[in-house]
């Protein structure tokens, strides 16, 4: 059937100021999502939320001291690795160059012929060399997914896909998730990855764009933040009536909203804490249930990190990133993340702690006396920013140059777009004179163009349809 869709103003101000709808919003007319932390019953006498924690609770004046702490943690973390993939005989595990990863791959206790290590990113990357390293070392299975031509020949196609498997919340450019899985759940159908874990970990910094952008930081930080954030959003599109329904009372409304749930209500705490409690409640979950929802469409995606009594414990530990410093101001708390990491992995799996990371620095580094330790992580840093000045920057990804054609594509198409009654500034029609491409906030509004007519478009179950099995570039869409 042909579905009717409009725009809710409010929650389309809101994807434009933050790059996902806040709260409970949607940009969708007569739809909700729901709110972090909370537990939703139905039933005949109508709808029950309630919330079953606070980040309020997460925040502790007091912490366990750093060896209780480090005890605790791996200890906890262990147990969750061996649960979070008991029930799979087959097991997909993310190992890329970091140490999200590798962590839960030196607790892994499954045999190795029971599971299966991976990564994608362009042939020589770092991310595609780092884990290869691991594997000729240790003798662990471990299968690359090459962004190469036969991704970048068929880019739009499966960038199409996570647009829609994503309802609509992945901007452009995660076309490289839905083509790596269509690959590996061949071998299984359930995926341990190491989302979440340096997340929470990590100190709050600008760094942290994909989660919260600079507009959330003017929010919290200048005075006049809401001037500087209207300012940004109006250069996207020409006036029309819908657009001053979304600068004018659906910004302004959006404003109050987070005044009201992220300054006002945690005021006592200040406005460090209450942008740790946004990133939180907001950023984290809104951000990564952008790739899970690519992923459901082929496995069971299984973080460790992301666990209730983890959580919990982390933020009772110095090793929280709530804690270790503000704006990346402080480098020795920035490492205390990764310091866990080091010594988890030493505890477990110790080789795994003399292979380099993608930050050309071995974990061990991290753990040996002073000043050597940071003489060796400064000259990994240093090699790192050598290599990626060779490389032209990111090694793994191009997305920038890789999105234009399809962005070039949706734009042609859907010009004239009913559904959303918005024209973008033709201006951004114009790739050589600037950087869109490489704008999350654009890219996410072209994804969402694309969304509103896939969903209006009646022809989307024909033959004709991307999703029809026929027109799959290479094997089979789901493991079965």
């Amino acid at each position: 059937a042909n579905l009717s869709i409009a725009i809710d103003p409010i929650g389309f101000a809101s994807q434009l100021v933050f790059d996902y709808p806040i709260t409970d919003l949607h940009y969708i007319k007569g739809i909700r999502r729901f709110l972090a932390a909370s537990e939703y019953t139905f039933s005949k006498s109508g709808l029950e939320q309630k919330k079953w924690w606070s980040v309020t609770s997460l925040h502790h004046e007091q912490l366990l001291p750093p060896k209780e702490s480090l005890k605790a943690l791996s200890a906890l973390m262990f147990e969750n690795v061996a649960l979070y993939g008991s029930d799979a005989e087959k097991l997909l595990v993310s190992l890329t160059g970091g140490f999200d990863g590798r962590t839960n791959l030196s607790m892994l206790r499954k045999p190795k012929e029971d599971f299966l290590t991976y990564s994608y990113g362009m042939p020589g990357s770092l991310q595609i060399r780092v884990p290869q390293e691991i594997s000729k070392k240790t003798g662990i299975n471990y299968q690359p997914v090459y962004l190469d031509g036969t991704f970048l020949e068929n880019y739009s196609w499966y960038s199409h896909r996570s647009t829609v498997f994503s309802n609509g919340l992945a901007p452009i450019g995660f076309a490289n998730i839905d083509y790596a899985f269509s690959r590996l759940s061949n071998y299984s159908n359930i995926a341990m990855t190491g989302l979440f874990g340096s997340e929470i970990l990590r100190p709050l910094s600008p760094d942290l764009g994909i989660q919260m952008n600079k507009r959330v930081f003017d929010l919290f930080f200048q005075k006049n933040g809401r001037a500087l954030a209207r300012k940004y959003v109006q250069q996207f599109f020409i006036p029309t009536e819908l657009l001053d329904n979304i600068l004018g009372e659906g910004l302004e409304t959006v404003f109050d909203l987070f005044e009201r749930e992220y300054v006002q209500k945690y005021r006592e705490y200040g406005t460090e804490k209450s942008s740790f409690f946004f990133l939180l409640e907001e950023g984290m979950p809104k951000y990564f249930q952008q790739e899970i929802q690519i992923e459901r469409a082929y496995v069971s995606t299984r973080s460790p990190y992301l666990d209730n009594d983890l959580i919990d414990l982390i933020y009772r530990t110095p090793f929280a990133g709530m804690y270790n410093g503000f704006l990346g101001n402080n480098k020795i708390k920035k490492r205390r993340g990764q310091l866990l990491y080091a010594r988890v992995i030493e505890k477990y799996f110790p080789e795994l702690n003399r292979i380099k990371v993608d930050r050309l620095y071995k974990p061990i580094d991290l753990i040996r006396s002073f000043p050597i330790n940071y003489l060796l992580l400064a000259i990994g840093v240093t090699r790192k920013n050598l290599y990626l000045k060779r490389k032209g920057g990111n090694d793994t990804f191009k997305t920038e140059i890789w999105t234009r054609s399809t962005i070039r594509d949706i734009l042609k198409q859907h010009k004239n777009n009913p559904a959303m009654d918005l024209v973008f500034n033709p201006d951004l029609f114009d790739f050589s004179n600037r950087n869109d491409a490489n704008d999350i906030t654009f890219r996410h509004m072209i994804a969402i163009i694309e969304f509103m007519n896939y969903l209006n478009d009646e022809k989307s179950q024909t033959q004709s349809s991307p999703f029809h099995p026929e027109k799959y570039p290479g094997q089979s869409l789901v493991h079965s």
